[in-house]
């Protein structure tokens, strides 16, 4: 399984973008080659497609219900890129992934903004509109791509660097809400948490409060990263920003669950020698024992 990273996509528009203007590559020579490739791989597959003026290809498979995707925001999708001889060229490695659409290649820049977020496809694409006649490192020159796409939901995102990061965590924890059939309030601030028991009496700690916490901690894999054998004793203006909200969310002797996303938790820099990857959504079970 290959992750295909951006920058994989940004060299193969530098590479288009590097050609000659004087060389003897015949622009309307190639897309009426791939446009006969493009139609065998449609009949191969019994595939009926909807083509564009530029010569992409794309097919609904699922209308979604959603917003359409457009230039101004981050676009959030999953993918799978092949030839067209169905061999699997890259994939989203960790579900959905955010990009610019101007950083794609065009016919992904053209094609994603068919889909209604909910909505999935496939989406194939002359040469000149995926990596063009030079290719990159994984991809032949003057190949035609098919690209899988699935848009699973929209998020709340600004247009800075932080704001897709945050989408990214959004999605992630809402998958596995619903992979293990949770059911979380949210925060303005992003975090998710599920009360399970509110706990007894009427006060709720304050960041001035010292709270004796049990508690396990995991990453969305399952992967525990800190469970304690006895409760810990800490000041609560002292931990990651999603524990200093959600502990005073529950009463003494409360119970319930945090989902975390990585801007609350440890960001890009986690504790030195732990098990917690750089910009990692966090779950902590926790039972508030004493303030």
């Amino acid at each position: 399984m290959k992750y295909l990273k951006l920058p994989l996509f940004l060299i193969g528009i530098a590479l288009f973008s590097a050609c000659s203007e004087g060389d003897s590559f015949d622009p309307a020579k190639q897309l009426a080659e791939d446009l006969v490739i493009i139609d065998q791989y449609l009949a191969d597959n019994n595939l009926t497609a909807t083509e564009t003026p530029s010569g992409l290809h794309y097919i609904i498979e699922e209308e979604g219900n959603g917003e359409f995707p457009n230039a101004d925001h981050p676009v959030i999708f999953a993918y799978q890129g092949y030839f067209t001889n169905n061999n699997l060229w890259a994939e989203s490695f960790y579900g959905p992934e955010v990009f610019w659409l101007f950083s794609l290649p065009l016919g992904l820049e053209e094609g994603i903004p068919f889909f209604q977020v909910g909505g999935k496809g496939k989406l194939i694409l002359p040469s000149e509109l995926a990596f063009g006649r030079e290719g990159n490192t994984n991809v032949p020159p003057n190949t035609v791509m098919v690209f899988d796409i699935q848009l699973p939901e929209l998020c709340m995102a600004d247009t800075t660097f932080p704001g897709k990061q945050s989408c990214l965590d959004e999605i992630k924890i809402n998958q596995y809400l619903t992979e293990n059939s949770l059911m979380a309030d949210s925060s303005t601030t992003g975090l998710r948490y599920i009360i399970e028991d509110e706990g007894i009496g009427n006060a709720k700690p304050t960041l001035a409060d010292e709270v004796t916490v049990d508690y396990k901690g995991y990453l969305l894999d399952g992967t525990v990263f800190d469970e304690p054998a006895d409760p810990v004793e800490f000041q609560l203006s002292g931990v990651i920003a999603g524990w200093r909200e959600g502990i005073q969310l529950f009463k003494k002797g409360g119970k319930g669950m945090l989902f975390i996303p990585s801007s609350l938790g440890y960001g890009t820099q986690p504790p030195t020698g732990s098990n917690i990857p750089p910009n990692a959504a966090l779950v902590f079970e926790i039972e508030l024992i004493d303030f």
